[in-house]
């Protein structure tokens, strides 16, 4: 045990630091989540789905490291938010009045002024959140457990054997799991290709076909397995033939050897599907 004075003012002098530090990290932490909770309340309360989808891409892909990147990402949150209000108390009559005629437009209009008003308080929550939680990640940044993963997680395909890291595996099934909040986090990723669009991707799993947009990690359609009667291989993408009477998803695909292997990809999972299927029945 060392008797030297300046020990003891060593000691105390962390003692307070990790004091303040856990201080800060709980007020900012427990103030993060009370603006959060406000701010999705009344995401919803806009009754815009759009909006509400974007929100929430925005809040899951861009969460605030340290104060001054929350202070910007606050900033931008709240612009986007006053600017969707505004321009949904144009847009919102004129959709209505092109779909339902003039009740359509009395709705959009109430819509708009809806948004128009909680639109910009969401964006207010929104900056105080991400502020809060930049000045709490703040606290954490030199601790070694915050350091960020350099690589996505290990993709292991279904019969569990350990093969080389693919990143580009790795990067399919991180847009499955992280799809609509982990709506289909228990979904077994198989393959992905991506679409004539670069942010749309197809993703396949071993119950269905997806087809999302990766920059907002939401789901632009899918099929289940036992909805699909037959599919169709085309000179750019693939054809889907629902067994009810309703529109033919397709999947665009710039090019032909691709879209081949992704077919070929869909029907050896779909067969094994259906012999799964009928061992269960």
């Amino acid at each position: 045990m060392s008797d030297r004075p300046q020990d003891l003012g060593i000691g105390i002098a962390r003692g307070v630091g990790g004091f303040f530090k856990k201080s800060v990290f709980g007020f900012s932490d427990s103030f993060s989540k009370f603006t959060g909770s406000l701010g999705k309340g009344l995401a919803v309360a806009t009754m815009d789905r759009k909006f509400q989808d974007r929100r929430r891409a925005n809040m899951t892909r861009n969460r605030p490291k340290h104060a001054m990147y929350g202070v910007t990402q606050g900033v931008n949150q709240f612009g986007t938010s006053l600017a969707s209000g505004v321009v949904g108390l144009v847009k919102r009559p004129m959709e209505g009045a092109s779909q339902e005629g003039v009740g359509g437009f009395v709705t959009g209009m109430g819509r708009g002024l809806v948004g128009v008003v909680t639109k910009p308080v969401v964006g207010m929550f929104d900056l105080a959140n991400n502020v809060s939680q930049g000045v709490r990640n703040t606290t954490t940044i030199f601790d070694v457990n915050s350091i960020d993963r350099l690589r996505l997680p290990r993709y292991i395909a279904g019969d569990g054997i350990l093969r080389p890291y693919s990143q580009r595996e790795a990067l399919g099934q991180s847009w499955l799991k992280d799809l609509e909040n982990g709506k289909f986090f228990n979904e077994l990723y198989i393959a992905h290709c991506i679409l004539a669009t670069n942010e749309m991707a197809a993703i396949l799993t071993n119950t269905r076909i997806l087809v999302i947009n990766t920059r907002k990690s939401t789901l632009e359609w899918q099929e289940h397995f036992s909805d699909i009667e037959t599919l169709q291989i085309k000179q750019s993408g693939i054809l889907i033939k629902p067994r009810s009477a309703r529109g033919e998803p397709y999947i665009p695909i710039p090019e032909l050897s691709t879209a081949k292997w992704f077919f070929a990809k869909i029907e050896d999972t779909v067969a094994q599907w259906g012999e799964q299927q009928n061992i269960e029945s």
